[in-house]
């Protein structure tokens, strides 16, 4: 099963609102965003598979939390790569307000870092 950011929000707002009156607007809000991140966690990742034609093989893409997975780095590290151009830039879902990233770009990128890391030498730790 897999909930639209839109849905998602929804279910957040309607536990939200079975808590007590005596919380102010601003926790509230703060207990909708912490409940709209826990059920998004739990949640499993949403694959948008790109019909195959000879024009555009067929592709996976990745949301925020995959590509936050996949790397290991934070929203905000995503984007300062990308900013910096050492990252693959996302693309605009059309008809929604989100963006995806093409998995073998960054399955690319992960490759391409491996191959320029140094591995860290336990003497200097």
């Amino acid at each position: 099963m897999s909930l639209s950011p839109e849905r998602l929000k929804a279910l957040a707002i309607e536990l939200a609102a079975a808590m007590p009156p005596t919380y102010g607007a601003e926790l509230r809000e703060e207990r909708i965003q912490e409940l709209t991140e826990l059920i998004a966690a739990r949640m499993p990742p949403r694959r948008i598979e790109v019909a195959e034609s000879k024009s555009v093989p067929s592709e996976t893409l990745l949301t925020h939390q995959e590509v936050e997975r996949r790397t290991g780095f934070s929203r905000a590290g995503i984007y300062k790569r990308i900013a910096t151009g050492t990252f693959p830039r996302p693309r605009h879902v059309p008809g929604e307000k989100s963006v995806r990233w093409l998995a073998s770009e960054v399955d690319a990128w992960i490759r391409d870092w491996v191959a320029r890391s140094v591995p860290v030498d336990p003497a200097r730790r």
